[in-house]
């Protein structure tokens, strides 16, 4: 079983913080300053994010893999639901507009 240290840096919880916000920090310089596309910066993220928790909070390299996966399913899940319902209305506003004109 992982259990997850509070401060992995040196016993301290501030420089535990910063190593924490590297990701977010990797981000925002690569949207902001480096102007890379949006999925670069976030993969990016993912990469340093990734290797902070193995290298940093000791995370076994399975359940990292594991994390990304669970969180990659939760993001894309309600977006392609979303976009899944608006095809399908949209279709049906095509489909409906065509009847009702006699097309």
């Amino acid at each position: 079983m992982f259990n997850q240290s509070l401060t992995p840096v040196g016993g301290s919880l501030i420089l535990s913080v910063l190593v924490a916000v590297l990701p977010i920090a990797t981000v925002l310089v690569a949207l902001g300053v480096l102007r890379r596309p949006a999925w670069q910066a976030s993969l990016a993220g993912l990469l340093v994010g990734l290797a902070a928790a193995i290298l940093v909070w000791k995370l076994p390299v399975g359940l990292a893999i594991d994390s990304v996966a669970a969180g990659s399913v939760f993001a894309l899940w309600p977006v392609m639901w979303i976009v899944f319902n608006a095809l399908l209305l949209y279709n049906i506003a095509v489909i409906s507009t065509h009847s009702a004109t006699g097309c």
